[in-house]
């Protein structure tokens, strides 16, 4: 069998992107993509030296672990509510 090369598996489950620090409003970060779409987070999760104008690379990987950690959580929580009274 033929594997998929490292970088194709790995393109499957994270993603980079790009963007500047366009303003902080209270509270939010406003970040701009370079398609002209926004982004809007926690301006605390910024690092400490970002400023107007700095650009992010903004890593997005997938969890599994942690994705099937909260569905069993979840799945648990609606097992409950459905049977209150059933044994754990």
């Amino acid at each position: 069998m033929d594997e998929e090369p490292l970088e194709s598996a790995e393109s499957e489950t994270s993603t980079e992107i790009f963007v500047a620090l366009d303003r902080i409003e209270g509270e939010i970060a406003v970040l701009l993509q370079d398609d002209g779409g926004r982004l809007l987070m926690p301006a605390g999760l910024l690092p400490a030296s970002a400023r107007e104008g700095t650009v992010l690379r903004l890593s997005l990987s997938c969890d599994p672990e942690e994705t099937e950690s909260r569905l069993a959580r979840i799945r648990a929580l609606r097992r409950d509510m459905l049977d209150p009274g059933r044994e754990r």
